[in-house]
């Protein structure tokens, strides 16, 4: 984890991407981290994309609407990916194409993960967003009430 910290550290630019077909813990432990890191660093451009349409019954969480599709992000404007909750890069759909070129960050719990990232942080644990949790920890960045709704989405 100490690894990650640094890199988050060290990059201006971060965007955060899941697999298709988001479920619970996809959108959780991305949209905890986003909100997350974008507390702890406000100078940073931090984004959270997706390929795929958010299901309506997740689209309760505060800040989904910060969730951008993928068809509109430019991948010259981000230096660091973390991808959230994907077992594969190909898991990931069109984001996969986004990021190949970037530095990335592979978090995940599936344990057929191949370890695609340039620093792999997988456990065989109940949810991605159980692991975001202590993640989020690791960079003492408190969490509120709108990061925790979404981890809890995500468990």
């Amino acid at each position: 984890m100490k690894k990650i910290k640094d890199k988050i550290e060290e990059m201006e630019s971060i965007l955060i991407g899941g697999h298709v077909n988001p479920d619970g813990d996809t959108i959780g432990a991305g949209l905890a981290l986003l909100l997350g890191l974008r507390k702890k660093y406000p100078n940073k451009k931090i984004d959270f994309t997706l390929q795929d349409e958010i299901p309506k019954n997740i689209k309760f969480l505060e800040g989904i609407n910060e969730i951008k599709c993928s068809k509109n992000i430019d991948s010259k404007e981000y230096e660091l990916a973390i991808l959230v909750d994907s077992a594969t890069l190909e898991r990931t759909g069109d984001v996969a194409d986004i990021v190949k070129n970037m530095y990335k960050i592979n978090i995940d719990h599936h344990i057929s993960n191949p370890n695609y990232g340039d620093l792999n942080l997988v456990k065989d644990i109940s949810s991605t967003s159980e692991l975001m949790y202590n993640v989020l920890e690791f960079l003492e960045i408190p969490i509120d009430i709108n990061m925790g709704s979404a981890l809890y989405l995500g468990l």
